[in-house]
C-alpha cells in the first residue's frame, strides 16, 4: 500500500461513513412526514438521478481540467449543506429537492478518489482496489451502526446533522492532510496538454455518448458488459434497499434494528473486499464477478422468505459478499482494461451505472410494493440480478492478463 494514499482511504472513509447514516432512516423520515411508498421510492431515486448525470461531469472535468483536490473539497462540502436542510424539511417534496442536490454534490467525489487509487496502485490494482473499497465499506459499517442508535438516543432528524458534520470532517482531510496532492494529480493525469471550455464542452459531449459508439474504448474493449451487469445488480437490490428500513419495522423491527442490519451487511462487506481483491489477483476477474451476482440474486430471494428481524440475519452476509465480489472485480477490470489518461471516465461510468440501477430500481420497487406488498416485490426484484449474472456468464472473458499496449479487446 503506497503512504501517499493514506489520506485518501480515511477520505473515504468518513465521506462513506455520513453517507450511510443517512439510508436507514430517511424512508422511516419520510413516512413520518406523511409520505406513502411510492412517494419515498422516488426520494431514494432522486439522488441517485443527479448522483448518476454528475458522476460523468465531474469526472470529466477533473480528467480535463486535471484538477482532483476542488472537485472533492467542493462536493463534501455542499453534502454536508444539503444534509443539514433534511434536518429542517417540512414535508417528502422539500426531501426529493434536497435529495437531487446532494446527488450533484456527491458525484464530485467517488468516481475521482476511485481514479486516484487506481492509478497509483500499480501492478497490485486488484489489492489496492480492495483497500480503497474496504475503506468505503468500513465507513458505511460504522455509519449504519450509528444511524440506528442516533434515532433512538434522540429523534428521527438528528441523524442528519451527525451525517453532515462528518461529511464536513472529510472535507477537512482534504484541504488540510492531502500535502502531496499536487503531485498525485500529475501521476493521475500525466497529460501535458492545456485545458480550456471547448475541450470540456466537446469532452462532455462525447462522455454521455461514449457507450453508444463503436470506436469508443467502452465498446471496443468490452466494458459495456460490466457496465449493463452492474445496471441490473444494483437495481434490483437497490430497489429492495430503498423500503427495506419500512420491512424491517413491518416484521416486528425497531429503527436501531435497522442499523444493525445495515451494519451488518456493511461490516462484512468490508472483510470481503479485502478477501475478494486477493481473489482477483489469483483466481481471476470473472469468477469473483459471477460468484457475487450469484449472491445478490440469492439474497433477494431470502428478503422475501423472512418474517422475522434475525431471519433477514443470513440476507446481509450474502448481500455483503455478493457487492463486494461485484464491486472489486468491476473497479478492477476497468483499471485493466481503460487506457491510463481515461480511468477517471472509467470508474465515473461506474458510479453512473450503478446510479443508473440506483435510480430505476427503487421505482420499479414501489410500485411493486404498492401492487403486491414488501415480501412479493422482493421476489420479482431477484430477477434482475440473475439477469444481470447470465448475461456476464455469456459475454465477458477474463482480464487478468491483459495488456493495454498489446491488445485491441479485454473480452466480447
Amino acid at each position: 500500500m503506497r503512504r501517499e494514499l493514506i489520506p485518501l482511504y480515511f477520505t473515504a472513509f468518513f465521506a462513506y461513513f455520513a453517507y450511510m447514516i443517512v439510508p436507514p432512516v430517511l424512508p422511516l423520515y419520510a413516512e413520518q412526514l406523511g409520505a406513502n411508498l411510492i412517494e419515498i421510492s422516488i426520494l431514494f431515486s432522486s439522488f441517485f438521478l443527479t448522483y448518476l448525470l454528475f458522476t460523468v461531469i465531474w469526472g470529466s472535468l477533473s480528467d480535463t481540467l486535471r484538477k482532483r483536490r476542488p472537485f472533492l473539497m467542493g462536493g463534501l462540502f455542499a453534502s454536508g449543506f444539503t444534509l443539514v436542510g433534511y434536518f429542517f424539511s417540512r414535508n417528502v417534496y422539500e426531501l426529493i429537492g434536497l435529495s437531487l442536490i446532494r446527488g450533484i454534490a456527491f458525484g464530485a467525489f467517488t468516481p475521482i478518489a476511485l481514479a486516484i487509487a487506481s492509478n497509483l496502485n500499480g501492478k497490485k490494482r486488484g489489492s489496492g482496489m480492495g483497500i480503497m473499497n474496504a475503506a468505503l465499506s468500513s465507513g458505511w459499517f460504522v455509519g449504519a451502526l450509528a444511524s440506528g442508535f442516533l434515532v433512538e438516543l434522540f429523534s428521527l432528524s438528528f441523524p442528519f446533522i451527525a451525517a453532515a458534520l462528518v461529511t464536513f470532517l472529510a472535507a477537512c482531510i482534504v484541504i488540510f492532510v492531502f500535502s502531496d496532492f499536487k503531485a498525485l494529480e500529475t501521476q493521475a493525469n500525466p497529460s501535458n496538454e492545456p485545458a480550456n471550455l471547448k475541450k470540456v464542452v466537446n469532452d462532455l459531449k462525447r462522455r454521455f455518448t461514449v457507450m453508444f459508439k463503436k470506436d469508443e474504448f467502452v465498446r471496443k474493449r468490452g466494458l459495456s458488459t460490466v457496465y449493463i451487469t452492474l445496471i441490473l445488480r444494483h437495481g434490483g437490490l437497490l430497489g429492495l434497499y430503498s423500503l427495506f428500513p419500512l420491512y424491517v419495522i413491518a416484521v416486528g423491527g425497531t429503527p436501531a434494528q435497522v442499523g444493525l442490519l445495515y451494519a451488518l451487511n456493511m461490516g462484512t462487506q468490508a472483510i470481503f473486499m479485502f478477501v475478494m481483491g486477493l481473489g482477483c489477483d489469483r483466481i481471476g476477474r470473472r469468477p469473483v464477478m459471477i460468484m457475487g451476482l450469484l449472491a445478490s440474486g440469492l439474497s433477494a430471494i431470502w428478503f422475501g422468505l423472512s418474517t422475522t428481524p434475525v431471519a433477514l440475519i443470513p440476507s446481509q452476509v450474502l448481500v455483503a459478499f455478493g457487492y463486494a465480489s461485484v464491486m472489486v472485480s468491476a473497479t478492477t477490470i476497468v483499471a485493466d482494461v481503460a487506457p491510463r489518461e481515461k480511468r477517471g471516465e472509467g470508474m465515473g461510468l461506474i458510479m453512473t451505472s450503478l446510479g443508473i440501477g440506483a435510480t430505476i430500481g427503487p421505482l420499479i420497487a414501489g410500485f411493486l410494493a404498492e401492487l403486491l406488498g414488501l415480501a412479493m416485490m422482493m421476489f420479482i426484484m431477484a430477477i434482475l440480478p440473475f439477469a444481470g449474472l447470465l448475461l456476464f456468464s455469456i459475454s465477458a472473458d477474463e482480464t487478468v492478463d491483459f495488456k493495454i499496449a498489446d491488445e485491441e479487446t479485454a473480452f466480447h
